[in-house]
C-alpha cells in the first residue's frame, strides 16, 4: 500500500477528471475505461465504486468493453502481421530471431531498471 500512495498522488488531477465523467456518464465510463489513455490509468482505481451502477449491469458493461477491446487489439495485431507478410514475404524464418530479440530486450530493460534502482538507493 505504501508503494501505491505516491502513484495515486501523482495522478490526482486525472482521478478528479475521471470521477466527474463517471458521475455524469456512468455506463459510458465503465465501457470506455479501456479505450481512453487517462481513463485507463486512473479509471480502474475509481470506476468500480464511483459508477453507482448495479453490480450485474456494471459486470455486463465491463465484460462487453473487455471483449470489444480484446477483439480490436487482436484484430489489429493480425492485420499488422498480414501487412508485414505482404511486404516482407514469408515470415517463418524470422520467428526465432524476432522472439530472441524480444526476450533480449526484455532482459536488458529489466537489468537497466534494476541497476538504476540500485544506484538510487546508494
Amino acid at each position: 500500500m505504501e508503494r501505491l500512495l505516491p502513484k495515486l498522488k501523482r495522478h490526482q488531477s486525472a482521478i478528479k477528471r475521471v470521477e466527474g465523467l463517471i458521475h455524469r456518464y456512468p455506463t459510458t465510463s465503465v465501457f470506455a475505461v479501456r479505450f481512453l489513455y487517462e481513463m485507463r490509468l486512473a479509471g480502474p482505481m475509481v470506476v468500480i465504486g464511483a459508477s453507482g451502477l448495479a453490480t450485474l449491469r456494471f459486470t455486463l458493461i465491463n465484460v462487453l468493453g473487455a471483449a470489444i477491446w480484446a477483439s480490436l487489439f487482436v484484430s489489429a495485431g493480425y492485420w499488422a502481421g498480414e501487412a508485414l507478410q505482404h511486404v516482407l514475404g514469408d515470415l517463418k524464418p524470422y520467428r526465432l530471431p524476432t522472439f530472441a530479440t524480444v526476450i533480449a530486450l526484455v532482459i536488458l530493460t529489466a537489468m537497466v531498471r534494476y541497476l538504476r534502482s540500485l544506484a538510487k538507493t546508494s
